[in-house]
């Protein structure tokens, strides 16, 4: 029974890590091909008004609708979600105290992360850091209690 829980923990946080990357992958393919719309309507308007035109890159990458995304700030910023989820899922499994704690400090977290932190701090390499620590933390905590 004890090994069939470490499994299905490794599977949950597996299948968390998988659907974050789907999803991050997903949003760049999307933002690219609206940027690359966008792009060809901008060479079409250049060949009637260069002037008002510009640098056709520059105007995309200073607008926040067609900016170039990078993988790693996505996956900052979407990092928290499917651990929020593997947490909920977890305590249906395991339910002590530490799991509660765990389950509110992560709620507090969550939080601050989604309306605060994510857009602000996804860059951040100490940010990006602090994700990839609290991921591999609560594997080892779920895998070892």
């Amino acid at each position: 029974m004890y090994n069939l829980i470490k499994q299905d923990i490794v599977i949950l946080f597996l299948g968390g890590l998988f659907s974050l990357l789907l999803t991050v992958v997903i949003i760049i393919i999307k933002q690219e091909y609206k940027r690359n719309i966008e792009k060809e309507r901008l060479e079409i308007q250049k060949k009637f008004l260069p002037e008002s035109v510009g640098d056709i890159e520059a105007k995309l990458n200073d607008s926040f609708e067609y900016r170039k995304l990078k993988f790693t700030d996505l996956l900052t910023i979407w990092g928290l979600q499917p651990l929020f989820i593997i947490n909920f899922i977890n305590l249906f499994v395991k339910h002590g105290v530490l799991e509660i704690i765990i389950a509110f400090i992560l709620v507090l977290f969550v939080i601050i992360h989604e309306f605060h932190a994510a857009i602000q701090y996804s860059a951040n390499i100490k940010y990006k850091l602090l994700i990839l620590t609290v991921w591999v933390v609560l594997f080892l905590l779920f895998n070892l209690n």
